[in-house]
């Protein structure tokens, strides 16, 4: 054989070799992280060393699934709420957001099963939070791996895991019949709410807990406030167990339902568009605040309640408005301007920017 081509072939074994002896390294630690009934993890706080190689597994032994999202630091709320805007694209991206405060993540795991993620933890010491991006679970269902040499805070004031977990307690696996009545393993105060699917509503469907009696549901497919209830909330439960199409169950008696597929017209009354956009979304007082465009026109609607906590109302503000608006009547809403004409509340452009529907229940 050519002394040259032998030297050219030695080398490529050579570096072949390399090559997977490096992909068979074996980890510097491997962490096991369980996902138990109640919507938790076994583990709340894990530590590692800067600069570790880790094997992340994550096991499911709830009857719900779940994954697993590293996040950089502080960025965890961010990272839950963008996968929730992933709406309808949130299955078949196992509900983990390509953004960069992403570090690494373990996608959905069905009941009984297990996955795992190897990464270098950062050679700088810090703390990365762990979190389920599923619909509904990342505001309780969380943890953090603490990058130090040093020990870990006090369980009771870390701020890091779940409230309920820093007294080292966990939700019951031996009694779910919460979950049937509340969609946590313990009490929340409202306002709050969840991107889950709803009865009669698309994928992109959030169900909001405005107060202790009056919940409803608004859909940011066609950016409206689509049915109210009052009594409780939701039965999530069915839904949570990771069947893609299931509806949760509404927990009381539906007391307004919105029969227009368009709520606000621009010019004239029948001015249907389908030029409508979500565009997101922020928190006021803990209440949404969703901004989307109709026609070309940028609306701001915050949903809370009035009186005794009894009332929903919508509180619209629009920008750069330049015409009059239009809403179907309806005899169970009360508006805040303009008059009834042929079926309709004409909202004149000089009262339009800033106006409000109260719906009694």
């Amino acid at each position: 054989m050519n002394r040259t081509i032998y030297i050219i072939l030695l080398s490529m074994v050579l570096v072949n070799t390399l090559v997977a002896s490096r992909a068979l390294v074996v980890p510097d630690t491997t962490i096991m992280v369980k996902a138990i009934a109640g919507m938790q993890y076994d583990k709340v706080r894990l530590k590692v060393k800067p600069g570790t190689q880790v094997k992340l597994v994550l096991s499911n032994e709830d009857d719900m699934s779940h994954n697993l999202v590293v996040t950089q630091s502080e960025s965890r709320v961010k990272v839950v709420e963008a996968g929730m805007a992933l709406a309808e694209k949130g299955p078949e991206m196992d509900f983990i957001p390509a953004i960069p405060e992403v570090l690494w993540s373990i996608p959905v795991v069905a009941p009984g099963e297990e996955k795992f993620v190897v990464f270098t933890a950062p050679s700088e010491e810090s703390i990365l939070p762990f979190v389920c991006t599923y619909p509904g679970h990342g505001y309780i269902m969380y943890g953090a791996i603490y990058v130090q040499l040093s020990d870990l805070p006090p369980l009771h004031n870390d701020t890091n895991i779940p409230e309920f977990r820093r007294n080292n307690q966990k939700a019951s696996a031996g009694n779910t019949d919460h979950i049937h009545t509340q969609p946590h393993p313990y009490n929340l105060d409202p306002p709050y709410y969840y991107r889950i699917f709803m009865p009669d509503a698309t994928p992109a469907s959030i169900a909001i807990r405005l107060s202790d009696n009056v919940s409803c549901c608004w859909d940011a497919g066609p950016c409206n406030l689509l049915y109210a209830w009052n009594g409780g909330f939701i039965d999530n439960s069915v839904a949570w167990k990771g069947h893609k199409n299931t509806e949760s169950k509404i927990l009381g008696e539906i007391f307004y339902k919105n029969h227009d597929t368009q709520l606000l017209r621009f010019g004239d009354a029948s001015n249907i568009t389908n030029k409508i956009e979500f565009k997101g979304y922020t928190l006021e007082e803990g209440f949404p605040v969703f901004k989307y465009s109709v026609d070309g026109y940028v609306v701001n609607e915050k949903i809370t309640v009035g009186g005794n906590k009894d009332e929903l109302i919508r509180e619209f503000s629009i920008e750069n408005l330049d015409t009059d608006i239009w809403i179907p009547y309806d005899p169970n809403v009360m508006v805040s301007s303009g008059a009834r004409k042929n079926g309709y509340i004409q909202i004149p452009s000089s009262e339009g920017s800033r106006f409000s529907l109260t719906i009694k229940n």
